[in-house]
């Protein structure tokens, strides 16, 4: 799922949600 975790990290990133991709760092994928 490392594929999609970057996929996600890329759009968090883009949209300037710091926050939200802390919390996807903390959860446990």
């Amino acid at each position: 799922m490392k594929i999609v975790k970057h996929s996600f990290d890329g759009v968090i990133v883009g949209a300037g949600g710091a926050g939200l991709r802390a919390a996807i760092e903390a959860a446990p994928t």
